[in-house]
């Protein structure tokens, strides 16, 4: 595992108090569309103040149903009329989520994702009525097309994985940590997935609007260390496939890059195996059937834990479990011989 540190972050301000108040709007609004974390301590590694937040078991499998729902719910009764349909790009969980509503709502859905994504995901999206087009071969390729087909149809609204909407949305998940009463006022770790940014941001952002203080770090595939490789020159990522294809992209989007420099305390890259031997802990620990990148906090966490040494707690969020089964099991059994294709 690579580590890199940044300076601790400033305290809260009037903007994260507005935050919290739009995401708790949200939550009060639109959470039927999504089910309760389950927040557990987690005991099995003899160490008190461990805690991990499930939120796996979501209709879609994973975290992304909250920003989704939310984003696809406001763009709609934004609209006098409604909207005449969505489009967005995604390596997975959120075009599902952004598919799954759509479906309840009764909108025309198109994901754009990238050739390799997962066959699994590509059809779950489709069982919800949505298109998809795969016929770009990366995420960011995948969102530029997705734009251009929204600009040409009137109506339809692009769904940005990264903005406001979203991230009210996902700060949900925040929300029920502290709404769980077992996070103190001391100083915690909070342990996410980095993808392209939509779950670190809002967490943070909703904690430290309420008051908590809580440094967030953000893990990535060593694969796709995007956001290390921006921090440190000398980091090439060698965009490989990786088991943690929920965080395979190549870019930060530009909102996140410049949000996660003012709330993020270290970003870390895990190798494949380390990601491996998480899902494996998971599963033989918790029966947490999880993803790639839905391991990567409690990756970060087993490959480094003196990193952690100072905080009275650490919380380690687990954020989805979309990979095949038949996948799934060979990992678990030989986790040192692994097929990722």
């Amino acid at each position: 595992m690579i580590v890199h540190e940044l300076p601790r972050q400033a305290g809260r301000s009037d903007s994260d108090d507005q935050f919290v108040a739009e995401a708790l709007r949200c939550q009060s609004r639109y959470g039927h569309f999504w089910t309760r974390s389950v927040i557990s301590p987690l005991e099995r590694l003899r160490r008190p103040g461990l805690f991990l937040v499930d939120d796996t078991r979501q209709e879609i499998g994973a975290f992304k149903i909250r920003g989704a729902s939310v984003a696809v719910n406001e763009a709609n009764s934004a609209s006098p009329d409604g909207v005449g349909g969505v489009c967005a790009a995604s390596s997975g969980s959120f075009g599902m989520g952004i598919a799954s509503t759509s479906h309840r709502l009764g909108l025309e859905c198109t994901i754009f994702m990238p050739a390799n994504a997962s066959e699994k995901k590509k059809q779950r999206i489709r069982s919800f009525g949505a298109v998809v087009d795969d016929t770009e071969p990366t995420y960011e390729a995948a969102k530029q097309k997705a734009r251009g087909y929204a600009a040409q149809r009137d109506g339809r609204r692009f769904i940005d994985g990264v903005g406001w909407e979203v991230f009210k949305g996902n700060a949900t998940l925040a929300a029920e940590v502290v709404d769980s009463g077992a996070l103190t006022r001391s100083r915690s770790a909070v342990i996410v997935p980095l993808g392209i940014g939509s779950l670190a941001i809002p967490m943070s952002l909703f904690l430290r609007g309420s008051g908590f203080e809580s440094d967030v770090f953000v893990v990535e595939p060593l694969t796709h260390c995007k956001f290390l490789a921006d921090l440190d020159g000398e980091i090439r990522p060698s965009y490989a496939d990786t088991i943690a294809d929920g965080a395979a992209v190549r870019a930060i989007p530009d909102l996140a890059r410049g949000l996660l420099g003012g709330i993020a305390r270290a970003v870390l890259a895990l190798t494949e195996e380390e990601i491996v031997r998480a899902m494996r802990r998971l599963w033989e620990s918790e029966r947490i059937q999880s993803e790639g990148a839905g391991a990567l906090a409690l990756g970060a966490f087993l490959a480094r834990p003196e990193l952690f040494d100072d905080y009275e707690q650490v919380w380690m969020v687990v954020t989805g479990r979309n990979i095949a089964s038949s996948q799934f099991q060979a990992l678990i059994e030989a986790p040192k011989a692994f097929d990722l294709h």
